[in-house]
């Protein structure tokens, strides 16, 4: 190629001639006294550019002077008007008069270029501008030709810029010329007819041009280029010619071919392709655009591919390069960047156009049809597409994959490589039969590389057709099928209203049987609205998680308690909100929620049984283990000791019924099954859990009473007179762990609260002796609120925990009270022996406790039922035992009268009292205040009493000193 550099070109000719050497240019422009400076020629053009911008109806010249004319900003809001429209300035004053309101013009433009359009600008100031000075005015004028006018070639990665777009985006216009720079490179005026006639073939014959003509052939391509391209004369003919012109003027002039190159690829393109382009950039992202452009010029070139693959856009771009060699790079990776800019593709498409313009052309109707056919054909074999209707079809797979994409398992298990006709021939007689459509050609024909493509379009077309009536056929049947699947799926739905509606009965009366006998449901809808449903049946399931004093006030609010108590007592959270429920919502709303509840309610149910049967019957559900009746019964004598009769079989279904109808008689607890049902297994578990659960309210006495006097021996002389009362402030507890654990706590508790000092007392038993309350809060302890089933159990822990740990003491328990006490040598003599009522063990138990008390000091009750326990129940005896062990001896041994020996109380070192829990609304606790604190409060008082005065005082001064500047200013 001829370099047009004039500075490089002595000694070299192109086939326009022997070219010009700088020296010779500079030479004879001197001689005229037409040479400019280099600053004048980009004066020049960036005035004509901005003319040409800002230009109205009438074309009046607005910018004479460059430097000056933009001093009142009036044309310079005009030129950013024009070029960021439809966005710009509204509020600025177009004939100012003053200085203010000329720099306010300048200001508005400047901060509406840099703030609203994102353009950095150095160096560049209102009040340079508004003065006239040329280098912020040159770099502000050229910074928006860059802009707005110039595409960027290339990323910043890879080193590009506008100037190396542009000469590589002229060099592939103007091929087989080529230029080196932006300057000197254009003078002989050959460039730039070269970049005419490359967009505008035919324009200008480049043979007749006289390289040593530089002002004419810049005249002739600066006219042309206008006339033909519509880019404006921005630049003079002589200043292109000038070895001095610059880089920038040459570059601004160059921007006006940018957007006729661009209508003019996208118009070839358009014409060529249904998915019409509107850019040149992000429309070409996706790669379809060049897919279909290619498939237009030749069917079937290359088919579909997702928009985000990358590796098939790759491929489609090595193909292109295969057959139709650009020497243009452009990887896939670059032409799917979102910023990949307009002069990188279209320089792309324009190489790519004059190799597609060399292909031959045929019948268009043919190609139309090929085309179409091409398409459906890999639509329906993606994975073994075609390029051609001759050779691809040679083997017969792709006919096979056709009818198979169609017809599922048409023609499977032949081998057709190697041209085989005899296998082709096969598949063409099973598509006559199948579809009763005769090919024109046999197999062997079909396998011929020379087949004629007319003939394979023409029966692939038929056979399109007999595809598309077959897939009628096909449709009319899969209808038959949607019907009747249609009618299997009403089926499946009554069949699941069914079991809904039995699932919903059997809930019905698992909540029935737990709400019995105080309430009774008949709908999972206005029955639940007030709240007192729901109420009861989390009170059956546990007592007490929703207090009764809490249930007052209006529906919503007693959703809203019962919702909350439930997700802290059993972690069941609600789909609806408390104002939902008590309004009108729909019945499964309320089914699903109380289904939620069923698996709680059967692990408290369960863990409540298993602690009350012994080991060998404890079960992990209420199905199939329930069926013999063993547990049921065991369960009656647990609960209701001595109601079976001595007798009883629980395998006899007559007496099992019998003790039936007397608990519903008796203790009016009545089971919703017969007792055959229940042994035959006939019985839904969750009603039959529901009637145990009745079986809770059926304490065990003499278990609570047991337990309750351990608790009092161990606390003494505090005491208790029941499992669910005195234990709200925590003291009590407290106690009783101090007692177990020979050590306190604290020495007093250091919290003000109930919730607390229960939480304090209960965190003390964990920590000392392992024992934890796993069934229920502190703060349900604080509120009164724990059953006499989970005090049973979690006071059970601490009393097995005693026990294990006095193991020794235990053991000298069983030897018996009177034993023991000898061992320490302590023992009553004859004459109190004789002193004491014969056969009475209460008597006996309490003298020993008064001559224990001699040596020891201890506290222990004196209670009767105490007493007659003392030798028989192991536990109150271990707890007496360990009181003596582990109390201190007496220095002054304290004599006991022998009235005192015989009284119903035992002495105290302090008053003994029955505790029992403050009302629900005492929920603080006061504690008394040390001197040191009241100390303190006194001195905190006195400091805040100075500060007070001191501030006082200072109000005072400034006030006094404000009048007296009021008055003497006023005398004044």
């Amino acid at each position: 190629m001829a370099n047009l550099n004039p500075d490089s070109a002595q000694g070299k000719r192109s086939r326009f001639g022997e070219l010009p050497t700088l020296s010779t240019i500079v030479r004879e422009t001197a001689k005229s006294g037409q040479e400019k400076d280099w600053k004048e020629i980009q004066s020049n053009t960036f005035k004509n550019w901005s003319n040409y911008i800002i230009k109205d109806q009438t074309d009046e010249v607005k910018v004479n002077d460059l430097l000056m004319d933009f001093s009142t900003g009036v044309n310079l809001v005009e030129l950013i008007n024009h070029l960021a429209h439809p966005r710009g300035i509204k509020d600025y004053v177009k004939k100012p008069k003053t200085e203010f309101q000329k720099l306010d013009n300048l200001y508005k433009a400047l901060n509406f270029i840099q703030k609203d359009e994102g353009i950095k600008l150095v160096g560049i100031g209102a009040e340079d501008l508004k003065e006239g000075k040329e280098k912020p005015i040159m770099g502000l004028i050229w910074t928006l030709i860059k802009h707005y006018k110039i595409k960027k070639g290339g990323s910043e990665k890879e080193g590009g810029s506008e100037r190396q777009a542009l000469l590589k985006w002229a060099n592939v216009i103007i091929d087989p010329e080529h230029v080196g720079n932006l300057k000197s490179d254009w003078n002989s005026g050959i460039p730039v007819c070269a970049l005419v006639d490359g967009l505008a073939p035919g324009t200008i014959d480049l043979n007749r041009l006289d390289p040593n003509e530089g002002d004419a052939n810049c005249e002739l391509g600066i006219t042309k280029a206008h006339e033909a391209l519509n880019v404006p004369k921005l630049i003079a003919a002589e200043d292109m010619n000038n070895p001095k012109v610059d880089e920038l003027s040459m570059m601004t002039y160059l921007s006006g071919f940018i957007s006729p190159f661009d209508q003019l690829m996208l118009d070839w393109v358009n014409s060529k392709i249904a998915n019409k382009a509107t850019n040149l950039s992000t429309d070409w992202n996706s790669g379809a655009r060049l897919r279909d452009l290619l498939n237009a010029h030749v069917p079937g070139f290359y088919q579909g591919f997702a928009d985000d693959d990358e590796d098939a856009l790759q491929g489609l771009l090595d193909k292109i390069e295969q057959e139709f060699p650009t020497n243009y790079p452009l990887s896939a990776k670059k032409m799917k960047d979102p910023n990949v800019d307009g002069l990188t593709i279209g320089c792309y498409l324009y190489k790519l156009k004059s190799q597609l313009d060399q292909i031959p052309t045929e019948d268009p109707e043919f190609m139309r049809e090929k085309g179409e056919l091409m398409l459906w054909v890999n639509e329906k074999i993606p994975h073994h597409k075609a390029s051609n209707f001759n050779t691809d079809w040679n083997d017969g797979t792709r006919l096979r994959d056709l009818m198979n994409a169609h017809i599922p398992g048409f023609y499977e298990g032949f081998d057709f490589e190697g041209g085989s006709g005899g296998g082709y021939q096969q598949l063409l007689d099973k598509i006559g039969t199948k579809l009763n459509y005769i090919c024109p050609l046999s197999g062997d024909e079909f396998s011929d590389p020379n087949v004629d493509e007319r003939v394979v379009v023409t029966y692939l077309k038929g056979l399109r057709d007999k595809l598309r009536d077959y897939e009628i056929s096909e449709q009319e049947r899969l209808e038959r099928e949607r019907l009747a699947r249609l009618a299997r799926e009403r089926l499946e739905r009554e069949e699941a209203l069914r079991l809904y509606e039995a699932q919903k009965a059997d809930l019905m009366q698992w909540v029935n049987e737990m709400i019995w006998p105080l309430l009774s449901i008949n709908n999972f809808e206005a029955d639940w609205r007030n709240a007192e449903v729901i109420t009861a049946l989390l009170n059956s399931i546990r007592a007490g998680t929703v207090l009764q004093s809490y249930v007052a006030g209006n529906s919503k609010e007693k959703w809203d308690r019962a919702l909350v108590a439930a997700e802290n007592n059993f972690g069941v959270k609600a789909k609806s909100t408390g104002y939902e429920f008590s309004r009108d919502l729909d019945e499964r709303e309320y089914i699903s929620y109380v289904s939620t509840l069923l698996e709680p309610f059967n692990i408290e149910l369960l863990q409540w049984v298993n602690f009350t049967l012994e080991a060998r019957l404890r079960s992990k559900n209420f199905g199939e283990n329930w069926q013999d009746g063993s547990r049921l019964a065991a369960l009656v004598e647990a609960t209701v000791p001595g109601f079976l009769p001595k007798d009883f079989n629980y395998q006899d279904s007559h007496q099992g019924q019998e003790v039936l109808a007397r608990l519903h008689r008796d203790l009016a607890n009545k089971c919703p099954y017969c007792y055959q049902e229940i042994i035959m297994g006939r019985y839904e578990p969750a009603i039959l859990a529901a009637y145990i659960n009745r079986f809770r309210n059926i304490q065990k006495p003499h278990d609570s009473n047991d337990l309750l006097r351990w608790v009092n021996c161990m606390i003494a002389p505090v005491q208790i007179t029941s499992l669910t009362r005195g234990w709200s402030n925590g003291e009590v507890l407290r106690m009783l762990v101090n007692a177990i654990a020979e050590r306190r706590t604290s020495d007093s508790l250091q919290v003000s609260s109930r919730d607390d000092m229960c939480r304090d007392a209960i965190d003390a038993g964990g920590a000392l002796l392992g024992v934890h309350a796993r069934n229920f809060t502190a703060h349900e302890l604080a509120l009164g609120n724990v059953d006499e089933f989970r005090m049973r159990q979690y006071l059970s822990e601490y009393r097995d925990k005693f026990m294990r740990k006095n193991d020794s003491t235990a053991g000298a328990a069983r030897n018996g009270v009177e034993v023991a006490m000898e061992e320490k040598g302590i023992r009553l003599s004859e004459e109190e022996l004789a002193a004491l009522p014969p056969n009475d063990e209460v008597a006996k138990n309490r003298a020993l406790i008064s001559a224990a008390a001699e040596r020891y000091v201890f506290n222990f009750p004196s209670d009767k039922d105490i007493l007659q326990k003392l030798d028989t129940d192991i536990h109150i005896t271990t707890a007496f035992l360990y009181k003596i062990k582990s109390a201190p001896e007496r220095k002054v041994p304290t004599p006991v009268s022998p009235a005192s020996s015989h009284t119903e109380s035992a002495p105290v070192p302090y008053p003994s009292r029955d505790v029992e829990d403050p009302p629900v609304e005492d929920t603080k606790l006061i504690k008394p205040q040390d001197k040191s604190m009241s100390t303190r409060k006194k001195v905190q008082c006195c400091i805040i009493t100075i500060v007070i005065i001191a501030a006082l005082l200072i109000i005072a001064i400034l006030v006094g000193t404000f009048i007296g500047l009021a008055v003497g200013v006023w005398r004044i």
